[in-house]
């Protein structure tokens, strides 16, 4: 009997490629959910990073980049500061928001919140404000500021009336807010007024503002005195003089511990109360424009445009600062400059500088210079003693008196004399004055107040160079620094101030744009191009025909 023994069953070439496939299938599966696992443990790490490390500012402007000053500012904050974002949710520039989340992120003393003014109506009331509004307090100090959406996103007319997004204020806006609402103590300024002074830009209004400095206007002709919560009186390049009586005001305000800064240009006549005012301090007016011939500005193609040196930081002034200037007058150092003053320059020319219509001078001018006055040491102890000898000389005097008009013969004297000065005084009232004695008066002016020697320390700081806040030249040049430089000087008057007034940054497009005929334009703009399209072609043809 044939044992016919079965084959066995080999597996077909289709199902061993099914198990094939089934393996590799799984093990992309398993890749897979690992892959989607790291991503999201990933992910969820990440969310937890600041924002700071999240965000990379790729903006032409870098306006979600935060400065320095700024940094600095947040820093050393010991206060707690709330920032509450007060606007309908989903209704907030997204750039606003961005540049918030970042800022926030930078101080562990920040608190940041959104609040919808649809479910919460009360906080419209509570701050008396509108919504689309940033709100930023600091329950320590009881302060608040409010910053509008429309502050932060600052748009602009053209001539046809349409209007476009031209500047982006975020950081300028929050810092000062901030610096505001943590600082204890605001500060006054005045301007004078009524010798033709130049208004102040409001450019740099808005910057004085920022650092929580107020201004008003002040006539010395209509205000007797300058107020006592002067903090800073600024003369910006007056073109008339001081009357006496003003003068001597002011004198008196500096001998008091006042402090003055004054800006001069060169004006059509001589201003002598102003140069007297200038001589007390060491500094000399030069009445000229002034020219630089190593320092001038080449596009200009006028000396008389240049970039002066900074030689002094004592004013907060950074060394490294572009300040460009232009039909400026001058300054010298005065041959004697009183004993009691510390005169410290700040802006200077190059020593090639010379005067119009002296070409061949070659020297060196100041342009700006800062003089403290100190009071002498002995100064107190003198008055001290003065005002008890004249104490004591007064009640002697006053008991002498007493003594005397209690005899019965001093008592009739006494009638007499009276009736002779009623009598006088009648006769003298008779007389009418004329208009020119009284306008002799007024020029005379009345220098009986005047103080001969200072009670407190005072400052004056004079800048020949009027033009460095001239709004019509700081406009065309946008990388000059002169309003910032500015600032601060002015803040150098104040011990517990910093300079946080930070620009706003320029949401304009700008175009390259070729300004000249040269090789070079000829080299990247067509040679180039042109080579790298053929290069292109050239290969691509090879390859086709391989």
């Amino acid at each position: 009997m044939d044992i016919k023994k079965k084959k066995e069953k080999k597996p077909s070439g289709k199902n061993i490629s099914s198990v094939v496939q089934l393996k590799n299938g799984s093990f992309s599966l398993a890749v897979t959910a690992i892959v989607l696992a790291i991503i999201v443990v990933v992910n969820l790490i990440i969310g937890q990073l600041p924002s700071k490390l999240l965000n990379w500012d790729l903006s032409e402007t870098g306006i979600f980049s935060v400065s320095d000053t700024s940094k600095e500012l947040l820093k050393d904050l010991d206060k707690d500061v709330t920032v509450e974002v007060v606007a309908e949710t989903g209704n907030i520039d997204s750039r606003i928001e961005k540049f918030i989340s970042i800022y926030g992120d930078l101080s562990s003393k920040l608190k940041v919140s959104y609040i919808d003014p649809v479910l919460h109506p009360e906080i419209l009331t509570k701050y008396g404000i509108s919504a689309n509004s940033v709100v930023v307090s600091c329950e320590e100090t009881g302060k608040n500021q409010v910053i509008s959406f429309s502050d932060i996103i600052v748009s602009q007319q053209n001539y046809y009336g349409y209007s476009s997004e031209s500047e982006f204020d975020a950081e300028g806006q929050l810092t000062s807010a901030v610096a505001a609402v943590t600082s204890d103590n605001d500060k006054k300024i005045y301007l004078l007024r009524g010798h033709g002074e130049s208004a102040i830009s409001q450019e740099l209004g808005e910057l004085l503002t920022k650092n929580s400095m107020t201004t008003s206007n002040l006539n010395l002709l209509e205000t007797a005195s300058v107020p006592d919560d002067c903090d800073l009186l600024i003369i910006n390049n007056p073109t008339s003089d001081l009357g006496t009586d003003e003068y001597t005001e002011l004198h008196n305000y500096l001998y008091q511990g006042g402090n003055v800064l004054l800006l001069r240009g060169v004006t059509d006549k001589e201003l002598t109360n102003f140069n007297e005012l200038m001589e007390d301090y060491g500094m000399t007016m030069v009445n000229s424009y002034i020219g630089d011939r190593d320092r001038y500005y080449q596009r200009a193609q006028s000396a008389f445009y240049f970039f002066p040196m900074i030689t002094s930081n004592d004013t907060n002034v950074e060394t490294t600062s572009s300040i460009l200037v232009g039909a400026v007058a001058g300054m010298t150092a005065s041959e004697n400059t009183p004993e009691d003053v510390t005169l410290t320059t700040l802006l200077t020319t190059s020593n090639n500088a010379f005067r119009e219509g002296n070409s061949n001078e070659a020297t060196q001018f100041i342009l700006a210079a800062s003089a403290q006055k100190t009071v002498p040491a002995d100064t107190e102890s003198e008055s001290e003693l003065e005002s008890g000898s004249d104490t004591k000389e007064t009640e002697k005097t006053s008991a002498e008196s007493v003594s005397e008009e209690a005899s019965p013969e001093r008592l009739t004297e006494n009638a007499s004399e009276e009736v002779t000065s009623e009598a006088a005084s009648e006769a003298e009232s008779t007389e009418e004055s004329t208009l020119e004695d009284v306008l002799t008066d007024i020029s005379v002016g009345n220098t009986d107040g005047w103080l001969e020697t200072p009670s407190a320390d005072s400052k004056l700081t004079v800048i020949s160079a009027s033009t460095m806040i001239d709004s019509s030249l700081i406009g065309n040049f946008t990388g000059i620094e002169n309003l910032n430089e500015f600032i601060n000087i002015v803040s150098s008057y104040f011990d517990d101030v910093q300079n946080v007034s930070i620009p706003a940054k320029s949401l304009s497009v700008t175009y390259n744009t070729v300004t000249g005929s040269s090789i070079w334009n000829a080299l990247f703009i067509i040679i180039i191009p042109v080579f790298s399209i053929v290069a292109g072609l050239v290969v691509w043809i090879r390859r086709r025909k391989a």
